[in-house]
């Protein structure tokens, strides 16, 4: 399977949206910084590894729903 960074993008917004969180929110649920947040959704930079799985883990989601275009 090919990484579509888009798929995240799209991912990202919508889990957000699903559970009425800002980035800031999503910053401190993932302990990820707030600015990173904001570049992987505005899609000027990807997260590595480590941060997609501190995102997934405050969704309480799978990596797959990050890489898998039936996710957004």
């Amino acid at each position: 399977m090919t990484y579509d960074p888009e798929v995240l993008t799209r991912a990202m917004k919508v889990k957000r949206a699903e559970r009425g969180w800002t980035q800031a929110d999503l910053a401190d649920a993932s302990r990820v910084s707030l600015d990173a947040i904001k570049r992987y959704e505005t899609g000027s930079s990807t997260p590595n590894f480590a941060a997609m799985c501190d995102l997934a883990d405050a969704f309480g989601c799978s990596l797959d729903d990050f890489v898998a275009p039936s996710a957004a």
